[in-house]
């Protein structure tokens, strides 16, 4: 999931508010920001794990530019989406340039439920799906740092018409670079970012309509109050660096979307399983819908 269902939901939206032509002109991401939280840029030791994602976001607040500054589109609006993405991870016990290497996928299971007005939209199905084939890891005594390279298929389920289709319509490129920071040395304080860049991606399905580049940072500063409960603060910003490139005449605003939030983790050393909980507002958006996010995660390792 990326510049995220949210980026594209926002120009899906105006599109029904204005003309049909419009519906080709805000392309979105597909990487979800804030599924992640805190400790994100730490890859777990050589396993196969199954890790489950459930998320939901939920927005009334649509926002756009007007003559008199960024405002939301008058009238009842609402942008819901709810999704299951099952995620592979696979770190080998071998190592390239001093790093873990490993491989991921993942596959989003979504639903989409947008109004504006007496238009009203609901589908659901499966997004598009992720491969990942390069996970490098390094692990030191006070630090993780981690750097990826994947592509996102053109797989989901699309229709131009439809601004609740399950995918997005194209393929990128998605680089990942972050690192979290011990300060301490038993390692109870963690201070993370998370960088994801798409790029290079293909034109939309049936469109003359290329989307621009978009940046997300994650990050969070945690705490460890017990060998298996971790608390934290944090927030994702998610930039669109490029404007989509489309038919002269057609707008196309670059979005941007800034959130804050907290987490609670929970390691069952038992049985390894790994168990988050985080909820997250957006208190500032250009272009794009205004909400609440929440996510439950499980780890499984095999």
């Amino acid at each position: 999931m990326h510049r995220s269902m949210k980026h594209w939901m926002a120009g899906s939206l105006l599109a029904a508010a204005a003309a049909p032509t419009t519906a080709l002109a805000d392309a979105s991401a597909h990487y979800v920001p804030g599924v992640e939280g805190i400790k994100a840029a730490s890859v777990p030791p050589a396993g196969l794990y199954l890790r489950l994602y459930g998320v939901a976001y939920r927005s009334d607040d649509i926002r756009v530019d007007t003559p008199s500054g960024n405002g939301a589109i008058p009238g009842h609006t609402s942008a819901d989406v709810d999704a299951f993405v099952p995620r592979i991870i696979w770190i080998s016990d071998k190592k390239f340039l001093g790093a873990d290497f490993g491989m991921d996928a993942l596959w989003p299971y979504e639903h989409k439920h947008i109004e504006v007005g007496p238009m009203h939209t609901s589908k659901t199905g499966m997004g598009d799906l992720y491969l990942n084939p390069v996970i490098l890891a390094w692990h030191g005594k006070q630090y993780d740092t981690v750097f990826c390279i994947g592509y996102w298929t053109d797989v989901g389920d699309y229709h131009r018409e439809d601004p609740a289709s399950t995918g997005q319509g194209y393929s990128n490129a998605m680089f990942t670079l972050g690192g979290t920071w011990y300060p301490d040395s038993d390692r109870r304080w963690a201070l993370s970012i998370l960088n994801r860049y798409e790029t290079l991606a293909s034109k939309i399905r049936h469109t003359d309509v290329t989307p621009g580049d978009n940046w997300v940072a994650e990050w969070g500063i945690s705490y460890q109050i017990s060998p298996s409960t971790n608390i934290g603060l944090v927030g994702y910003d998610s930039w669109q660096v490029e404007r989509d490139d489309a038919p002269h005449g057609v707008p196309t605003p670059k979005d941007s979307v800034h959130a804050v939030g907290g987490q609670w983790s929970f390691h069952s050393h038992s049985l390894g399983m790994l168990f988050d909980v985080a909820l997250y507002h957006e208190y500032d958006a250009q272009h794009h819908p205004k909400g609440n996010t929440g996510r439950v995660t499980l780890t499984i390792p095999f």
